[in-house]
């Protein structure tokens, strides 16, 4: 997870956000296995029960994600 970098694109401009970075926790990204990025943990887990509390990652910030248009691309740091 330390590796993992997440950016927004804007699909008219080619503009990306600034990176944020998901974690400095040294896990394992697991496939097949869903995972809760926030910046704010208790806010998740007030509202949703989670099997496995390990699963969510809290980061000091996000990037805008509107739904209306962009990409969100997570990629790991060695391709940066």
């Amino acid at each position: 997870m330390s590796r993992l970098e997440i950016v927004t694109v804007n699909d008219a401009s080619g503009d990306t956000s600034s990176i944020c970075y998901i974690s400095s926790s040294q896990r394992c990204f697991l496939p097949g296995t869903y995972y809760a990025f926030t910046t704010d943990i208790s806010k998740i887990t007030d509202r949703y029960f989670s099997a496995d509390p390990g699963s969510l990652f809290e980061t000091p910030s996000l990037p805008s994600m509107p739904d209306d248009k962009g990409h969100l691309v997570l990629y790991s740091r060695e391709l940066a």
